[in-house]
């Protein structure tokens, strides 16, 4: 009924590892396009991130004009290598078809 009613509003959850347990900590408002660059920008906000590598998550179903879009983004903030990433059923059963995530190395 939650995942309904989340659908119908268009609130996508943040899914973040927290001492070894996946917890949802913020929720996202409207398209994927949009949410999936607040992440991209909340997540830089909060870690210091090494520039030389960046790693992409998606889940099957996650459109390909994100994808591309976000591959944009990542070189406008300045990183050389984007690297795409499939989840595996563990992140795909938490974050259902379209999942996005961002993972990289603290300087």
């Amino acid at each position: 009924m939650a995942s309904l009613i989340g659908a119908l509003l268009k609130i996508k959850p943040c899914i973040e590892l927290k001492d070894g347990k996946l917890v949802s900590t913020k929720k996202y408002r409207g398209k994927m396009s949009g949410a999936t660059e607040k992440l991209f920008s909340d997540y830089l906000k909060e870690f210091n991130i090494d520039r030389e590598q960046l790693y992409l998550i998606y889940s099957i179903g996650l459109d390909e004009e994100i994808k591309q879009r976000m591959d944009e983004v990542a070189k406008e903030h300045g990183f050389k290598h984007v690297r795409w990433i499939q989840a595996g059923g563990m992140i795909s059963t938490h974050s259902g078809p379209g999942g996005f995530g961002v993972a990289g190395l603290e300087e």
